[in-house]
């Protein structure tokens, strides 16, 4: 009885961590060109996150574009950061702060992908989990020699 016991705690065990675990999907390119070129990729920018949003699976950030190297983005972009995925956290989400200053890349959530991240309605842009603080070395790797140009 105490073996059946421990197996089906180990079990439960198990069964609550397979379901708790957050999901990690995140692709990271070498260079700004993979970005530019990915045709999955609405828009590249820097940005300063102005006002920020709560919502039910994440955030509607609104950026100050700075700098543009994709796209046509407003000078001030509303962008979605999913938190969740199917309701379970997803771990290479973004969680903006506002007054920073971020590299965002966006894409627009084809089929039913919206309603999995949870996308408020009427949303366009998605952030894209490659989306990075400025600062970030990776970023300033990425963009050397590259400095885009001012938004429309």
């Amino acid at each position: 009885m105490m073996r059946l016991s421990r197996t089906l705690l180990c079990m439960a065990l198990f069964i609550g961590m397979e379901t708790a675990r957050p999901l990690a999907l995140c692709v990271a390119y070498p260079s700004l060109g993979d970005y530019l070129a990915g045709k999955d990729i609405t828009l590249v920018f820097q940005g300063r996150a102005k006002e920020i949003r709560s919502t039910a699976g994440g955030q509607v950030v609104t950026f100050e574009v700075i700098r543009v190297w994709k796209g046509d983005p407003h000078r001030t972009q509303p962008v979605y950061s999913g938190l969740v995925y199917e309701n379970r956290p997803f771990e290479d989400s973004r969680e903006f702060v506002s007054g920073e200053e971020y590299f965002v890349v966006t894409f627009e959530p084809e089929g039913d992908l919206a309603d999995r991240i949870q996308m408020p309605t009427g949303m366009k842009e998605a952030a894209s989990c490659s989306s990075s603080p400025f600062s970030d070395p990776y970023v300033q790797k990425l963009l050397r020699g590259h400095s885009g140009r001012k938004p429309r």
